[in-house]
């Protein structure tokens, strides 16, 4: 979510919400600005997309939503875990962000 100068005020994946709910039966009944993620991981665009990988490896979460901040187009790529617990390249897909007006990349991670 974004306010109206652009900009960023949190996120709100469909994780977010099944948390909500597990709290809090009522929570469909939140405005979006109630039950925003405020404090999403990020990481600046001047660092490596090793750097990035990392991060994204060590998130515990089903779905994992990316946002472009700062940049007009953006690219994700995703794997699936491998036995040895690395990246499965076989499974590896990209997705590009970045279309007219903003957007938003989520991914769920089925186990």
């Amino acid at each position: 979510a974004v306010d109206d100068a652009g900009r960023f005020l949190g996120l709100l994946s469909d994780g977010d919400i099944r948390r909500l709910l597990l709290r809090d039966e009522g929570a469909l009944g939140l405005s979006v600005a109630g039950a925003l993620n405020k404090g999403p991981r990020t990481i600046t665009s001047d660092r490596l997309v090793t750097e990035a990988l990392e991060l994204m490896e060590q998130h515990p979460c089903g779905t994992q939503t990316f946002a472009a901040m700062g940049v007009s187009r953006f690219l994700v790529v995703v794997a699936p875990s491998a036995a040895d617990g690395g990246p499965d390249l076989a499974g590896i897909k990209a997705f590009i962000g970045g279309l007219p007006g903003g957007s938003l990349i989520s991914v769920f991670r089925s186990r």
